[in-house]
């Protein structure tokens, strides 16, 4: 007779039928994925972020943040900072705890804020706004980061900024924070670190990888499309949102709250955009900002006041027309200043309603659709400095097949062409990035470059000449403008080049080198006597400037006993210096010595020279020291 089935042992067959089931499932949907080929393709995309500031946030609407307590001594002022705070600011170290009698101001905004492409922390326009107040009354935070649109900006004041008791916020509002999303330029890995065991199961089920980017488990989601869950975290209007954010802060948090309105800058006007269709002179963001009660002002005032050369673009940006330079930091500052000290009045009227107009022209001033060729772009960087040719190149094409208008992308691919060559085809990819941004001062002088490989001097010339006056301060345009005027045999042109170049750079050896060759070319022993002085301070290790500043001296007339001993120095200082026995280098000495009146040392240099002169196939220095050699006379001064 059977014995009746225990309840317990029931239950356990139970649970063991429906595990199986389970399991049974997983393996279905993990072959029927695996077929459709529904899981995202595995491929490790991401820079590891080592060298960036940024790190992926794990707050949806910020998307990813300045990391903490960052240095990087090789910063290159865009993926990169000199430093960050503790509290992962670029700014200088604040303590939580606000200080007795003192105001806090805190700084809204993005890329402009955060001092995009400023190496010295104190150029940025909050640093600079602070030291208004030297007695320490005031402290300015700068809560700017790269590529955050407004909601952002105000989320991140949420999360991060009102632990520091804030006074008064100052939004600073540029003209593409309408987009509703965050201009992510780098692909960083997740918030924080994964277990092995989770990577394996990620690169082993494709149930798990669709699951895992679906749903972002572990920060797989974001990693594998960084814009798009980020897009859906901000949704629509997010200008309007985020202002709603911020008049209920400033309302429950007791803080005045403003919007410092960034104007656009072109070569000869400093421009606001996005005005309402009204007719009244007033901007979408006004409108926006009055309607929620948030004080509003223009900054295009202050920079208006602000006249002189050369043009807005190039004085108060960086030269694209958006980012600050130095000055414009400076200028802005002044402005936030002015409005600290005196606030716009505060806007009448009730709160937004979903049918006013303000709201819809926002809304049709936003993208939808972020793009990635900044991701791409910064890809291709990241495998060039790897030396991945081939990669770095898909990755720039990506770049600009994705944002066609992506200037930055065009002239890094055309870099990336000339270094492997294809000088026709980085010249039209300069070009197209020139037509995108018609005064870029880097492209030019890269286009520049290009043309002179390919023995086009005039217009090299040409493009040199433009990326001096688009951006008179660039070094290496004057250089390369110099060289071909000099190729060119507009001597004096090639002068005030190099003349400008010391003045900004006054240890650029090259430039005193070239100085001091025209100097001497029309005579002037004293100036090219200096110059070359002044190159060899400079750059000690270039045989070149010594031996100029040899023939001069050796040249000079009535040349006095002490002119002899610092030409028989420098020629000393030139053997050692060459590290060689070349013929031109002991030539200069034996002559020298014989300037000197130390004949036997002359005569065994000469001899040296000599040896070296036959070796090297120079016929005419060894007939010049053999005449020396044979009876002390014929030894002339070479001249280059």
């Amino acid at each position: 007779m059977l014995s009746p089935i225990r309840p317990g042992f029931g239950r356990v067959v139970r649970w063991m039928i429906a595990t199986a089931a389970v399991i049974l499932c997983i393996l279905i949907c993990e072959l029927g994925i695996r077929v459709l080929g529904y899981a995202p393709h595995y491929k490790v995309l991401q820079i590891d972020g080592e060298n960036t500031v940024y790190r992926r946030s794990d707050n949806p609407v910020l998307g990813f943040e300045l990391k903490a307590a960052y240095r990087d001594d090789a910063a290159d002022m865009s993926s990169s900072y000199p430093s960050t705070n503790r509290w992962g600011q670029r700014d200088i170290e604040r303590e939580l705890a606000k200080p007795a009698g003192v105001r806090r101001v805190i700084v809204l905004g993005d890329s402009v804020v955060e001092g995009h492409d400023l190496a010295d922390l104190d150029q940025t326009l909050t640093r600079q706004l602070e030291q208004y107040y030297p007695d320490g009354s005031t402290e300015v935070f700068n809560f700017g980061v790269s590529g955050y649109c407004t909601l952002a900006e105000v989320e991140l004041l949420r999360v991060k900024g009102l632990r520091f008791d804030p006074d008064v916020v100052i939004l600073v509002f540029v003209e593409n924070d309408y987009d509703d999303f965050n201009r992510e330029a780098h692909l960083l890995g997740p918030a924080g670190r994964r277990p092995q065991w989770v990577h394996a199961l990620f690169q082993g089920s494709h149930l798990f990888r669709m699951a895992a980017v679906r749903f972002n488990l572990y920060g797989y989601g974001a990693e594998h499309d960084p814009v798009s869950w980020n897009r859906q975290a901000i949704g629509d209007n997010n200008v309007v949102q985020g202002f709603r954010m911020l008049a209920d802060l400033a309302q429950t948090e007791q803080f005045l709250a403003m919007v410092a309105i960034m104007p656009m800058f072109d070569n000869h006007h400093v421009r606001d955009v996005h005005f309402m269709d009204d007719g009244k002179d007033r901007l979408v963001v006004e409108e926006l900002a009055a309607e929620f009660g948030i004080r509003s002002f223009r900054l295009s005032e202050d920079f208006e006041a602000s006249p002189g050369l050369p043009g807005p673009r190039l004085r108060f940006t960086v030269g694209d027309g958006l980012h600050l330079s130095a000055e414009g930091h400076r200028v802005a500052a002044a402005g936030l200043h002015r409005r600290l000290e005196s606030p716009p009045p505060a806007p009448a009227g009730e709160r937004l309603k979903a049918d006013r107009p303000a709201i819809a022209a926002a809304d049709a001033l936003g993208e939808d659709d972020p793009g990635y060729g900044r991701i791409h772009n910064n890809r291709g960087l990241h495998f060039k400095d790897q030396g991945r040719i081939a990669e770095a190149e898909q990755a720039f094409r990506q770049a600009v097949a994705e944002e066609p208008d992506l200037a930055d992308a065009w002239n890094n691919l055309a870099n990336l062409l000339q270094s492997d060559g294809r000088l026709e085809e980085a010249v039209e990819y300069y070009r197209t990035a020139l037509k995108l941004q018609p005064g870029n001062a880097a492209v030019l002088y890269n286009l520049g470059l290009m043309l002179e490989k390919l023995d086009r001097p005039h217009e090299a010339l040409a493009a040199a000449v433009q990326a001096v006056e688009c951006q008179p301060g660039n070094v290496p345009a004057r250089m390369l403008a110099g060289r071909l005027c000099l190729g060119a045999g507009d001597f004096t042109a090639a002068e005030q080049q190099f003349e400008a170049v010391v003045r900004l750079e006054p240890d650029h050896g090259s430039a005193w080198a070239n100085l001091g060759n025209l100097m001497a070319r029309r005579g002037d022993y004293v100036d090219a006597t200096r110059a070359f002085r002044e190159s060899i301070r400079c750059d000690p290790q270039r045989p070149g400037p010594y031996r100029s500043l040899i023939r001069l001296l050796a040249t000079a007339p009535a040349p006095s006993r002490e002119a002899n001993s610092e030409l028989l120095l420098l020629t000393e200082d030139l053997v050692a210096v060459a590290g060689s026995e070349d013929a031109a280098s002991l030539e200069l000495l034996a002559m020298a010595r014989a300037a000197a009146g130390k004949d036997d040392a002359a005569v065994e240099a000469a001899r040296r020279a000599l040896d070296a002169a036959i070796t090297e196939g120079d016929e005419p220095a060894r007939e010049r020291l053999s005449a020396f050699l044979s009876d002390r006379r014929g030894f002339k001064v070479v001249r280059d």
